[in-house]
C-alpha cells in the first residue's frame, strides 16, 4: 500500500482495533478531508477496518454481548474479548469465498452467517488451544454451544423485546419454538439460550419478565428454583446481597461522596425485590423468601440510621444558643456568630439521601421514619429561619452578612428535603434582609 510502510500499517491497524466503530467513523470522515497518498492509503485500511466489523457483525451478532463483563456486577456466562477476534478470523480462513457474500441481501447474508458460525464453532472444537488455550473444558463446551446456537439465537434476539413486555399468543407461541429448537441442539440449549439473551439485557432484573414464559413450572417457586433457570435468579439474589453488603457498610463522616453510590445500590436492590415479589411470590420460608426477608431487614436498619443521622447533621450544621429571659429562663436562639459557621456540609448529602428515598423506603419499611423526619425538619428549618431572620432585622447580630449565609443554608436544606414553599419563603425574606433589588430577588428566587 503506497504512501505508508509496513511498520506504520501494523501501528495503525493497532490503533484501529481500540476505537469504537462511531469514533472510527469520525476518523474516517476527517481522513477524506486530507490530500495526498498516505491520506489515501489510510482511507482504504479505514475502508476494510470498517468492512470487516460490519461482516463480524452479521455474523456474531447475537453473541457478542457475551464478550464483555456486565456493568451491574451480576454474574453471568461471559468470554474474553480476544477469543471474539480468534473466532472470527477462524471463521473466515475457513471459508473465505463466502466473505463478500455478506455484503450483499439480508436473506444471502443469513445463510453465509450460519455457515461460518459452524465454521467457528468446529474451530474451537478441533482447535481449542489457538482460540482459548487457558479455558477450562466447560468453558469450552458454554463458548462451542452458544455458537451452536446461534441462528436460533438470532431468532431469539428479535423477539426479546416483545417477550420482556407484554407478549401476545403469536410471540409465545414463537418463543416455545425456539426454546424447542434449542432443546433440539443440546439438552442445555434452552439455558444456554437464555444466557444469550441474559446478555443482551442491559437490566438484569428484567430476566424476571422472561422466566415465567419459560417453563410451566414457574408458578412454583420450589419447582424454579430447582429448574435450569433458578440460577438466573440465583444471580440476581447474589448481586443483591453483595450490594446491601456495600450500603450496610457505609457509615456518614467527612466524605460523603459514597452516598451517590449507596442510593445506586439501594435502587437496584428495591427494584429486584419488587419484581420478585411480583414475579415468584416467593414462599417466607423458602431459600429465596429468607435471602429477601434478611436484605429487607438489614438494609432497613441501616436506612434507619442514616435517617437519624440527617436529623443529627441539621442540628450540628444550624446550631443553637440559651438566651436568657428572665431569671433563671432562657429559650433556645439561633446561635449566628460568625465563628459557629460550620465547617463541611454532611447535612446536605444526608438530605438529599432522604429526599431520594421516596421510593425505596416503602421496599425496606422505613417510610413512615423517613416521613416523619421530612415533617419534622420542614417545621425545624422554617422556625430557625424565622427567629434568626428576626434577629437580623433587629439587629442583634454582629456579622449579618455570616447570619444570613446560615439562614440561606436552611432554605437550601428545605429544598432538598422537597419544602419548595417554605424554602422560597425563607430565600424571599432573606432577599428583603439584605436589601436586594426586586429583580435580583426574582432571580434569588429561581435559584
Amino acid at each position: 500500500m503506497s504512501g505508508l510502510t509496513n511498520a506504520q500499517r501494523e501501528g495503525l491497524r493497532a490503533l484501529m482495533s481500540g476505537l469504537n466503530d462511531v469514533r472510527l467513523g469520525k476518523v474516517a470522515t476527517a481522513v477524506r478531508a486530507m490530500p495526498g497518498e498516505t491520506a489515501e492509503a489510510l482511507q482504504v485500511m479505514i475502508g476494510v477496518e470498517l468492512r470487516e466489523r460490519k461482516r463480524k457483525l452479521r455474523v456474531l451478532r447475537p453473541l457478542l454481548p457475551m464478550f464483555r463483563a456486565r456493568r451491574d456486577d451480576v454474574q453471568a456466562l461471559t468470554f474474553p474479548p480476544v477469543v471474539l477476534d480468534r473466532l472470527w478470523a477462524a471463521a473466515r480462513t475457513a471459508e473465505p469465498e463466502l466473505l463478500t457474500r455478506l455484503d450483499g441481501g439480508e436473506a444471502e447474508a443469513a445463510l453465509v452467517a450460519e455457515r461460518l458460525g459452524i465454521a467457528a464453532a468446529n474451530a474451537v472444537r478441533d482447535r481449542p488451544d489457538d482460540i482459548w488455550p487457558d479455558a477450562y473444558v466447560e468453558a469450552l463446551e458454554n463458548l462451542i454451544l452458544c455458537l451452536d446456537l446461534l441462528a436460533v439465537a438470532r431468532r431469539a434476539a428479535a423477539g426479546l423485546e416483545g417477550w420482556l413486555k407484554r407478549p401476545d399468543e403469536e410471540q409465545l407461541a414463537a418463543l416455545r419454538l425456539v426454546l424447542r429448537d434449542a432443546e433440539a441442539i443440546s439438552p442445555e440449549g434452552p439455558r444456554a439460550l437464555l444466557d444469550i439473551l441474559f446478555a443482551h439485557m442491559d437490566d438484569a432484573v428484567l430476566v424476571l419478565r422472561l422466566l415465567p414464559h419459560l417453563s410451566g413450572a414457574a408458578a412454583s417457586v420450589s419447582l424454579m428454583s430447582g429448574s435450569e433457570f433458578g440460577v438466573f435468579v440465583d444471580r440476581l439474589v447474589a448481586a443483591m446481597q453483595m450490594r446491601a453488603g456495600r450500603i450496610n457498610t457505609f457509615r456518614p463522616g467527612r466524605n460523603m461522596a459514597g452516598l451517590e453510590a449507596v442510593m445506586d445500590d439501594l435502587d437496584w436492590c428495591a427494584t429486584v425485590l419488587a419484581e420478585m415479589d411480583v414475579v415468584l411470590d416467593p414462599e417466607p420460608h423458602s431459600a429465596w423468601g429468607q435471602v429477601m426477608r434478611k436484605t429487607r431487614q438489614s438494609v432497613g436498619g441501616t436506612l434507619s440510621n442514616l435517617i437519624a443521622a440527617s436529623g443529627s447533621a441539621v442540628e450540628a450544621g444550624l446550631p443553637m444558643t440559651r438566651t436568657p429571659l428572665a431569671g433563671r429562663m432562657t429559650r433556645r436562639t439561633p446561635r449566628l456568630y460568625a465563628e459557629t459557621t460550620p465547617g463541611p456540609d454532611a447535612a446536605g448529602p444526608l438530605l438529599k439521601f432522604v429526599a431520594g428515598l421516596r421510593k425505596t423506603a416503602p421496599v425496606f419499611g422505613c417510610e413512615a421514619e423517613r416521613q416523619r423526619l421530612v415533617e419534622a425538619l420542614t417545621i425545624r428549618l422554617s422556625d430557625y429561619a424565622d427567629e434568626a431572620l428576626t434577629l437580623v432585622n433587629n439587629g442583634d447580630v454582629a456579622d449579618k452578612p455570616g447570619a444570613l449565609k446560615q439562614i440561606k443554608r436552611a432554605a437550601t436544606w428545605l429544598a432538598l428535603i422537597e419544602a419548595r414553599d417554605a424554602a422560597r419563603s425563607v430565600r424571599r425574606r432573606v432577599a428583603v434582609a439584605d436589601g436586594v433589588a426586586p429583580a435580583d430577588k426574582a432571580s434569588s428566587d429561581a435559584a
